[in-house]
C-alpha cells in the first residue's frame, strides 16, 4: 500500500549508510560481488515493474457522480420543468430554459473535466513501467559494469549522471549537484535536489532517496539499491 511504501522509504532514509549497506550485504565503495549479485537475482527475481491495472474512462466518469452533482442536476432539471404539472403539483409559473440549461451544462462539464484529469493521471501511473531504461551502470567488485536494468538487485551500487533513468529505488550515497525529475511519481513539476543526508525525513518521498523510472536532470551521483521490481 501507499502507507507501507512511505514507511519503507522513511526506514531506508533514516538508516545510516554503513548500516544500510551491511543490511543489504553490500559495500559503499565496491558494491556487491558478482557472486552475491547472482545469488540475489535468484532470490529477488528480475527488476521488472508490474504494470498497474488502470480504470477505464467510463468507470472513472461514473465515480465522478456524487450527491452534489445529483443535487445540481436536479436543480437544473426543475428549472426546465417549471410551469408543468407533475402528480397534481404545478412547478412554478413558467420554464426557465436559460438558467436550467446553464446549470446542467456546467455540471456536465465539471464531471467531464474531473473524469478526464483523473483518467490522465491514471494512464501516467499505469504506463510508468515503460519509462525504465534498458541498461544502467553499477559497481560490482569495485569495477563499473553496464548491465540490463532488469538484472539490478538490492545492494547494487548504481552510478548515475545527467540523462540517466534511475533503475530502482535507491538511497543516495554520493551527490554532486544531483537533481531528478519526479513529476510522474509525485506531481512535483520542478527539479528535485538530492542529498546524502535528508532534509525532510518526515516526507513520504525523502530527498536522500532516488525512485525507479525518475530521470536524472542534473549532476551526478551514486545510489545504493534498496528495493527492486
Amino acid at each position: 500500500t501507499l502507507l507501507e511504501g512511505a514507511q519503507a522509504r522513511r526506514s531506508f532514509s533514516s538508516a545510516t549508510l554503513v548500516g544500510l549497506a551491511q543490511r543489504l550485504g553490500s559495500s559503499l565503495q565496491t558494491g556487491l560481488s558478482q557472486e552475491d549479485a547472482e545469488a540475489k537475482l535468484k532470490e529477488h527475481g528480475l527488476n521488472l515493474l508490474q504494470k498497474a491495472e488502470g480504470k477505464t474512462f467510463s468507470q472513472i466518469l461514473w465515480e465522478q457522480i456524487n450527491a452534489l452533482n445529483l443535487l445540481v442536476a436536479v436543480s437544473g432539471t426543475l428549472c426546465l420543468l417549471r410551469g408543468t404539472t407533475i402528480c397534481g403539483v404545478t412547478l412554478g409559473k413558467e420554464p426557465d430554459h436559460v438558467n436550467g440549461t446553464i446549470i446542467l451544462v456546467i455540471n456536465a462539464v465539471c464531471i467531464g473535466v474531473g473524469a478526464y484529469m483523473e483518467w490522465s493521471c491514471s494512464q501516467m501511473i499505469t504506463d510508468v513501467g515503460s519509462l525504465s531504461a534498458p541498461h544502467c551502470t553499477v559497481i560490482r567488485g569495485g569495477v563499473e559494469q553496464h548491465i540490463d536494468t532488469a538484472e539490478v538487485v538490492p545492494g547494487d551500487l548504481v552510478v548515475l549522471q545527467t540523462g540517466n533513468v534511475v533503475p530502482a529505488d535507491c538511497r543516495v550515497v554520493e551527490a554532486i549537484d544531483l537533481q531528478t525529475g519526479e513529476m510522474a511519481l509525485t506531481g512535483e513539476p520542478h527539479e528535485v535536489p538530492k542529498h546524502v543526508v535528508s532534509d525532510d525525513s518526515t516526507s513520504p518521498f525523502p530527498s536522500n532517496m532516488l525512485y525507479a523510472t525518475t530521470n536524472v536532470l542534473n549532476g551526478a551521483g551514486k545510489g545504493l539499491v534498496t528495493e527492486t521490481g
